[in-house]
């Protein structure tokens, strides 16, 4: 039971929500809408509104399996002030017998507005600066993440996590969109490479919204088969890709198939594929922001996330986007949006994409290293970070932060 005081009467609208987990995993979440309407006593012998008929209860079909579970879960949810500001309530969840009671009794929120612009003073001088310059600008971001996007229970837990565990699987589930959070500074690093999150633990993210059940992403996933499309521009509109060219056959190599060009049919064959492959792969062109947002096709179409949720995807497939900004997170209608969120919603157990504009060489370079890694039997979180792990205040771009990994960091290849 849970017993709720009301500040004052007539307020807006406001919803409880509720995370459920088990075992360490964040399982899926609720929500139902209060308004506080007083008692008979304030209605000056008028008698009160009827109360609304109650939603017909539904069961919820939530999965527990024997699957891996993250060593640290972080839920992010948001709550929607009165005023208009909002606010990020961080809960915790551990999968260590020994600490996970004080790990749960752990708390946090902050207040935050601007975040959409804030990512975007990250992601452009991102994609352009070089060396030291873009170095410094992403410790700078980074500091600020830390300062005024997450709060001290967040950094307690994962230094309570990192105690018992030197390289911990940790990930954040969220329902806010935007913060990158792998860029967030860590001020005490103990493993070599820059001081950020997603190179100090192997970390992930995943999507919770209000309105859809979640499941907790799987540990292991067949590869046994692989689809793999490349943009092949002609160089007029949009520049020929001669690496992403040489990464997909590369690519398509390690699963023995042939890559096929992405025009706008290719793409949504394979997604209508019953059953869609094991591994989807996508090299090309990509754009973030405004009505274009999505996958450039080779025959000079887009690809946008809505088109996504109107195929019929089936089956959980590691989907892989190396197109430049197709990672980003929006909000549409009030709720998490995007390329990765659409291939999520749709029943993708991983996605990786960049936030940002990459460079082609070394995107084909990241590409073929997860595929490496994955096959050696890592999982896809220690990949990410030794991937992370690689920038430097000497590195010429900033394409190995890029990335965003969407799944459970434990993820392998079965």
């Amino acid at each position: 039971n849970v017993r709720l005081s009301a500040s004052a009467i007539g307020q807006e609208e406001r919803i409880l929500k509720v995370a459920f987990g088990h075992k360490g995993k964040t399982l899926g979440l609720a929500g139902c809408s209060i308004t506080v309407e007083g008692d008979k006593n304030d209605y000056q012998g008028n008698p009160p509104p009827a109360p609304p008929e109650p939603p017909s209860p539904e069961r919820l079909p939530l999965v527990v399996d024997s699957q891996e579970a993250p060593d640290l879960t972080i839920q992010i949810l948001v709550a929607q002030e009165p005023s208009g500001s909002r606010r990020l309530v961080f809960t915790f969840d551990c999968t260590d017998a020994v600490i996970a009671p004080q790990i749960r009794a752990l708390r946090g929120q902050v207040r935050i507005q601007g975040e959409r612009e804030f990512v975007q003073s990250i992601t452009f001088p991102a994609a352009q600066m070089l060396g030291a310059g873009v170095f410094r600008l992403l410790v700078g971001q980074g500091k600020l993440i830390r300062e005024r996007a997450t709060p001290p229970e967040m950094w307690t837990a994962i230094g309570m996590v990192r105690a018992r565990v030197k390289e911990p699987h940790i990930l954040i589930a969220s329902e806010e969109p935007f913060i990158p959070w792998e860029l967030a500074y860590v001020s005490t690093p103990i493993l070599t490479g820059p001081p950020f999150l997603g190179a100090q633990v192997a970390l992930s993210r995943w999507i919770i919204s209000a309105t859809n059940v979640v499941q907790a992403p799987p540990s292991k996933i067949p590869s046994t088969t692989a689809e793999v499309l490349v943009g092949r521009y002609d160089g007029v509109r949009w520049p020929r890709l001669e690496n992403a060219e040489r990464e997909s056959d590369e690519v398509a190599g390690l699963f023995g198939t042939a890559a096929t060009n992405a025009d706008l049919k290719n793409i949504f064959t394979a997604l209508d594929r019953s059953p869609t492959r094991d591994v989807l792969h996508i090299a090309g062109h990509g754009v973030a922001g405004g009505f274009e947002d999505g996958i450039i096709t080779s025959d000079n179409l887009h690809v946008v996330p809505a088109q996504v949720r109107g195929s019929q995807i089936s089956g959980m497939p590691l989907v892989y986007l190396n197109a430049c900004e197709v990672g980003q997170g929006a909000q549409t209608l009030g709720g998490y949006g995007g390329m990765a969120e659409a291939f999520v919603s749709q029943g993708a157990s991983a996605v990786i994409a960049p936030i940002w504009r990459v460079s082609d060489a070394e995107a084909r370079e990241v590409a073929l290293r997860f595929y490496a890694g994955m096959r050696a039997n890592k999982t896809a979180g220690e990949v990410m970070r030794e991937i992370r792990s690689d920038f430097k205040e000497t590195s010429l771009s900033a394409t190995v932060l890029a990335y965003q990994l969407f799944g459970n960091p434990r993820l392998k290849l079965a």
